[in-house]
């Protein structure tokens, strides 16, 4: 627990003291733009997780697929929804403020910690990147290394982005006070597992599932297959 508690207490200061002028989509860019340099060094690590059978070949078109993504995205941190006067003559508003700490859960899929860590960052938010499994281990850690390089070339606190291997996820579940939101990234049974165990706010995203809704049997046999 006192490595949770460590890690979790590192996020909170690491959004806290970030400075609110930094545009977070100059520092994607700048972020890709050292993956790019890295590529080769991301590539030998890869072939690690693939040589021992734990991992799947990078593919570099995501990356830029990502990149791209990002780019369009408006930076609406700090975005002024409404100001108004009052009666009393007080200057009344609103704003997008970050959260704070949000988790990622995973199963180590490195595009989904990419995309994950880029958007955190982009809206001001720590994020701590969790696993029970050690996926794409030495190709996550490297992708996580680079993009710490860069907020520290930024003054940003690189505990703003962390990576937690553990078996003890619902203890790190239960920091309702700590972490304000919970990205949990899987298959339909992993995300359900995640749902129970958690007690703050889940968004869920999943792939090799789908829901279908069937309006009779007729081609019941085609679906199923």
């Amino acid at each position: 627990m006192d490595n949770i508690r460590e890690i979790l207490g590192n996020a909170t200061m690491a959004y806290t003291n970030m400075d609110p002028n930094i545009e977070g989509k100059k520092v994607a860019q700048n972020i890709f733009e050292l993956l790019d340099e890295n590529k080769e060094s991301i590539e030998k690590v890869n072939k690690i997780d693939i040589k021992n059978n734990n991992g799947f070949k990078i593919n570099f078109d995501m990356f830029q697929k990502l990149n791209n993504e990002i780019s369009t995205i408006d930076d609406v941190y700090r975005k002024v929804i409404f100001m108004k006067q009052n009666g009393n003559n007080y200057i009344e508003g609103k704003q997008i403020d970050n959260l704070g700490t949000i988790c990622l859960v995973y199963d180590g899929n490195t595009y989904c910690l990419l995309e994950l860590v880029l958007k955190a960052i982009l809206t001001h938010n720590s994020i701590i990147i969790t696993s029970e499994s050690d996926y794409m281990k030495a190709t996550n850690e490297l992708i996580v290394i680079l993009i710490q390089r860069i907020l520290e070339a930024y003054n940003i606190d690189k505990n703003l982005v962390q990576i937690l291997y553990t078996s003890r996820i619902e203890e790190l579940l239960s920091n309702s006070t700590s972490i304000n939101k919970i990205f949990a990234i899987g298959n339909k049974n992993f995300q359900n597992r995640i749902r129970k165990i958690s007690k703050v706010e889940i968004i869920c995203k999943g792939y090799n599932y789908f829901d279908l809704y069937i309006e009779d049997l007729t081609n019941l046999a085609f679906i199923k297959k």
